[in-house]
């Protein structure tokens, strides 16, 4: 089902408090140092600052003057750079400006999924088939200026509150007079990089980023404090046009993405099994009758099969299902059940009933929504397709952002969804 609004910003908050791991991956690993500086449009930094505390408030404000902040200091320094030379955004259109926010929205999600939740878990094998476009676009900018690249530069932050601040010092007095309460200072963790983009092509050239943490009020890293961000931009650029070695990482061709594994997935209630798309990490839930699978982690592609209790089928609406629920009945529920969700933009593309799953008759929708700003505000696409089955509601979905990510894991959804047939519950032990 579509995941809804609040679990989105707990995802972030997740990505953000937490922290991740340092490290995500290059498109090219090949770059020399150039004999003349390269030129490159300089476009405008994506910023965006929360303040964290009982409740996560986003600030325009503050947003604005980190995001002014940061393109002072890229401006600066690539001023100063013989490897780099900015020209300035050209005069584009409202539809221009439309495109250039969606791929910045996306870069944004790539930092976060690069920094933040699940990478952890995503080994340097996997992380090789990292996906490094974000679309084809920004052609307009190469036949505008006549420069074949563009230097993205993004920042996300968390601001502690001064409540926040404050509830860590009252904890952290009272562990002193109560030593086996133990309360260490509130951390919270902000993100910088930079994107090397071809504009023809939307891939990444080269890229590099860090991270700051702020504990207990006192922030290390401020992208609204120009020499805060100065010194972050600084170092972000240092080693351009090397790729820092902690980015690289084996190059794996497209072709090598293709195709399926060989062997069978089932989660470990039985149900149903599958065959994954080859280099796609695969989760179960004991719990669940659930398979999830991501190539670039669930953020930028993920890829899910569910088997629901007829009665627990839709729960925003407590609508059940039944063996013998036609696909016209299944989707009218579906649609009324995300609809109970909170989507900005929600746009439904495709309904159809004459689908198959699993040997079953199912429907196939296909629609699409914007993810919150806490997010980078990317438009995201899903297609579901759902049958009934004897043992319950079988669902079958993929959700990526629209730009490039979706197009490029559909065929193998496709293709792996084909696979999909049921088998008997397992036997507990």
């Amino acid at each position: 089902m579509p995941i809804p609004k609040r679990v989105l910003v707990v995802v972030w908050i997740a990505a953000v408090i937490l922290g991740g791991a340092s490290s995500a991956t290059p498109a090219d690993t090949t770059n020399v140092a150039p004999s003349e500086p390269l030129t490159v449009v300089l476009l405008p930094t994506r910023a965006h600052v929360v303040e964290v505390g009982i409740k996560l408030r986003p600030s325009k404000e503050w947003t604005a003057e980190a995001g002014a902040t940061i393109d002072a200091a890229v401006r600066e320094l690539i001023g100063q750079s013989t490897m780099l030379r900015g020209v300035e955004l050209p005069s584009i259109t409202p539809d221009e400006r439309a495109a250039l926010d969606e791929v910045l929205a996306v870069a944004t999600l790539l930092q976060l999924q690069g920094y933040g939740t699940g990478t952890k878990r995503i080994t340097q094998t996997l992380r090789a088939h990292f996906d490094r476009s974000l679309g084809r676009s920004l052609s307009f900018l190469q036949d505008r200026t006549g420069v074949d690249y563009a230097l993205v530069s993004l920042g996300t932050q968390a601001e502690q509150s001064k409540e926040l601040v404050a509830l860590s010092a009252t904890g952290a007095v009272a562990s002193v007079f109560f030593p086996p309460l133990l309360v260490l200072p509130s951390s919270s963790v902000s993100y910088a990089g930079l994107f090397l983009i071809e504009l023809r092509t939307g891939e990444v050239r080269w890229l590099n980023g860090r991270t700051g943490r702020e504990i207990g009020g006192y922030n290390f890293t401020d992208f609204r404090d120009p020499e805060s961000a100065h010194k972050v931009v600084e170092e972000l650029l240092q080693p351009y046009p090397e790729i820092p070695s902690k980015f690289k990482e084996k190059a794996v061709s497209i072709e090598a993405r293709t195709g399926l594994v060989g062997e069978v997935v089932s989660p470990p209630t039985g149900h149903f099994a599958l065959q994954t798309p080859v280099g796609w990490r695969v989760e179960t839930d004991p719990r669940k009758s659930i398979v999830i699978a991501t190539r670039d982690g669930r953020l930028l592609n993920e890829f899910k099969v569910e088997m629901r209790r007829h009665g627990h089928a839709f729960p925003e609406t407590e609508q059940k299902s039944t063996r013998d629920s036609s696909p016209d009945q299944l989707s009218q529920w579906y649609v009324a059940e995300f609809r109970a969700h909170e989507f900005d933009e929600l746009q439904i593309a495709e309904v159809s009933f004459d689908e198959q799953l699993a040997g079953r008759a199912a429907f196939r929708m296909r629609f699409s929504y914007r993810l919150p700003g806490v997010l980078g505000g990317a438009r995201i696409e899903r297609v579901t397709i759902g049958a009934a089955t004897q043992g319950g509601l079988l669902l079958a979905e993929l959700s990526a952002p629209q730009l490039d990510f979706f197009a490029q894991a559909l065929p193998q959804f496709e293709e792996s969804t084909r696979t999909i047939e049921l088998v008997p519950r397992k036997s507990p032990r």
